[in-house]
This record gives C-alpha cells, structure tokens and sequence, in this order.
C-alpha cells in the first residue's frame, strides 16, 4: 500500500506513546517517517525528521544519507557536507578495529577541510593537488 500520509499519522501516534526511556526506538520511528515524507516529495520536513533521528545515541548510516539526500534535494550543500562528514564518523558494521581506526583518521582530516574558511582557501597556494596529496600522505603516516 501507498498511503503514506496514513502511514505519517500512524508513526506520530506511536511517537506521542513512546516512553522517554525507549528513545532509541523513537528515532527510528522518526526516520520511518522521514522516508514516507520523502515519498510524498516533501524534502525540508523528511530532513528535519531524519534530523531528529540524527540526534540518537549511535545514528546509523542509513538516515545519515537520507538526510544527505534530502539537503541536497533542497540545496543546501553546506548542511549536507556536514552530513558527509558525520556519516564518515559513523562506526561501520562487520569492520574490525583498523578499519575503524582509519575511519576516525579520514573524518578527522574530513571535519578539518569542511571546517577551513574561504580566507583559507584562497590564502593557499594554487597548487590545491600538491597540498591535498601532502595532507593525504600526513595522514597516511599518522
């Protein structure tokens, strides 16, 4: 069935009834209607659901990227390399500890090229390749 505005109602009742201990469940819930608004093409609220969902104790990679998509959608880059960048912080299922160790170092050095200003950008040299394969090395020895 495609009756996604139901589907909506149903999820905020069940939002309303959920206990406050029981919030991981919650945000679930609220990525569950996150999906059925993008369904109805209705991007800015999807996104503020998977927000909220966002917000969970260990948020996973899939409403990561919805919420991805649907700054996209709206085009806002800047909110959605932001989203980029939490998702390379998100622990990777079935992946062992170097894997994981690797994961923080590139979203260490990801957080640190979202956070650089336009002054800094322009302050660098042209030649952007030779810095970014340099800072890549840096973090390779590290």
């Amino acid at each position: 069935q495609e009756n996604y505005a139901e589907a909506i109602k149903s999820y905020q009742m069940a939002l309303d009834r959920i206990p406050p201990e029981e919030r991981q469940v919650g945000f679930k819930v609220c990525s569950n209607v996150g999906h059925a608004l993008i369904r109805l093409g209705r991007y800015r609220d999807a996104s503020e659901r998977f927000e909220a969902a966002m917000s969970a104790t260990i948020p996973d990679y899939e409403t990561a990227f919805n919420l991805l998509l649907c700054q996209l959608v709206k085009g806002d880059a800047e909110k959605a390399q932001k989203v980029f960048v939490k998702m390379l912080t998100l622990p990777l299922e079935g992946y062992g500890s170097d894997t994981d160790r690797h994961t923080r170092k590139t979203a260490a050095a990801a957080t640190a090229a979202a956070d650089e200003t336009e002054d800094e950008r322009e302050g660098r040299k042209d030649d952007d390749l030779g810095a970014e394969l340099a800072r890549r090395r840096k973090v390779a020895d590290d």
